[in-house]
């Protein structure tokens, strides 16, 4: 009865039952993307990286073969590589639904996986190592995906896995320049779309954004039929590095682009949602934060709602939200291995009471005892800012451009900093940056 309970108060579960209904998002089809289907139908919409093979009608291949290793099971409760099977689709559907419920389902079943057998059973190693990333333990699953990597027994494609998730992890630890050289290794084995976008990642985090660019250039080269999750995830993050320089229009045609691929993908949605707000349309970017929320169950797209929903003047009904939200992620900091100390800090930030940021400092330091990645840094010099305390904020610039790259936000944040100090030969170098940013001269169309 303890797992069910804790499972209760899963930020799935207390989202879906606390704020569903406070949404009123009306009527949907049995796949519920109806707006990104009737809107961006099957005609390529982006001449910077237009999709040119055919999008198949979606059907969710990936709930029939999990019930299809579900029923091997049954048949046969000791098969060890049914179970590591098993436990990797768990892993792929809570990615893609948030269904934090499922990754303690695959975390069991590797487990029992590896305890009927050792040898020979990469998969439930790499579940293992991909759990630990989701649960935000990225130093551990560094670990046992290296455990993947030394073993000799293992796939070639499982180890090329277990690189990719050392990557992230590295890059999600603030170490943006080890990331690169295993970022390269895994290009060095047979490069894919996956590994290309992976490495332009890398780049961004590095400040590199021109090499990015064009690394997602050579990710677009190797798109193939068969793989949209992939394709949409390119054109996402490819419209995400056009955002950092404030080219909403280029960003906006790939998002487009990736959601006529894949219609409910709650990352290009929660970034349509970004594009929209920045454009000044708070009512068209709160209905991309609706869909990305019900399509992932992940509170920064409730943040995002709260944020439309102020700008078009409705602060209760914003307030409303984040007190919700609030609640559920005190909740998960205080039950569960999934609570996101970085979510709590945006939103006492985006909030802007004075009494919340000595909390919010307290929670920065602490996350970066267990990494160093560069929102930490960003909120954590916010919130010194804002409490007067103007001179610790500016000792940590050199830490956030040194994880995050020099971004617009960054620079900003910096300029206001350098300004306050009555530093203005500084202040107007971080400005001739963020102008020198906006330009971002890079062909967009082949």
């Amino acid at each position: 009865m303890k797992i069910k309970s804790r499972v209760k108060v899963s930020l799935l579960a207390a989202s879906a039952t606390v704020l569903l209904g406070l949404l009123a998002l009306g009527a949907r089809t049995e796949y519920g993307h109806w707006m990104e289907r009737e809107r961006f139908g099957a005609v390529p919409l982006s001449d910077i990286a237009p999709y040119r093979h055919r999008i198949f009608p979606h059907a969710d291949g990936l709930v029939s073969m999990i019930r299809d290793q579900e029923e091997r099971l049954r048949t046969d409760p000791k098969g060890y590589l049914v179970m590591a099977s098993l436990a990797e689709l768990y892993v792929q559907q809570a990615k893609l639904n948030g269904d934090q419920e499922l990754f303690d389902r695959a975390q069991k079943l590797a487990e029992k996986s590896l305890a009927e057998m050792k040898v020979y059973n990469d998969g439930a190693k790499l579940v293992r190592a991909d759990i630990a990333q989701a649960r935000h333990q990225f130093k551990k699953a560094i670990q046992l995906a290296e455990e993947v990597l030394n073993d000799p027994h293992a796939r070639s494609a499982k180890k090329q896995n277990a690189l990719s998730i050392i990557v992230t992890a590295q890059l999600a630890l603030g170490d943006p320049g080890e990331a690169l050289v295993q970022v390269n290794r895994l290009l060095l084995e047979s490069p894919s779309i996956s590994d290309y976008t992976l490495k332009a990642l890398v780049l961004m985090a590095l400040g590199r954004d021109a090499e990015a660019h064009s690394t997602l250039r050579s990710a677009l080269a190797l798109e193939q039929v068969g793989d949209p999750q992939e394709s949409t995830r390119l054109r996402a993050f490819w419209a995400r590095l056009f955002m950092r320089h404030s080219r909403y229009d280029d960003a906006n045609l790939l998002l487009q682009e990736a959601l006529r691929i894949s219609p409910g993908d709650s990352f290009a949605l929660g970034l349509m949602g970004d594009t929209e707000l920045s454009g000044g349309h708070p009512v068209q970017a709160e209905r991309f934060y609706q869909e990305a929320f019900h399509s992932s169950k992940q509170t920064v797209h409730l943040l995002g709602i709260a944020r439309a929903k102020e700008l078009r003047g409705d602060s209760s009904g914003a307030r409303e939200i984040r007190e919700q939200i609030e609640k559920i992620l005190r909740r998960e900091l205080s039950n569960s291995s999934y609570g996101h100390r970085t979510e709590l800090a945006r939103l006492l930030l985006e909030r802007g009471h004075p009494e919340d940021l000595s909390e919010t400092v307290t929670l920065m330091r602490r996350e970066l005892t267990l990494r160093h990645n560069p929102e930490t840094y960003f909120y954590l010099v916010q919130a010194l800012h804002r409490s007067g305390r103007i001179s610790e904020a500016r000792d940590l610039l050199p830490l956030l451009f040194k994880n995050g790259g020099y971004t617009l936000e960054y620079l900003q944040i910096a300029m206001i900093i350098e300004s306050a100090l009555q530093h203005r030969d500084a202040a107007a170098g971080y400005q001739r940056q963020a102008l020198e940013l906006k330009r971002f001269d890079v062909q967009t169309r082949s």
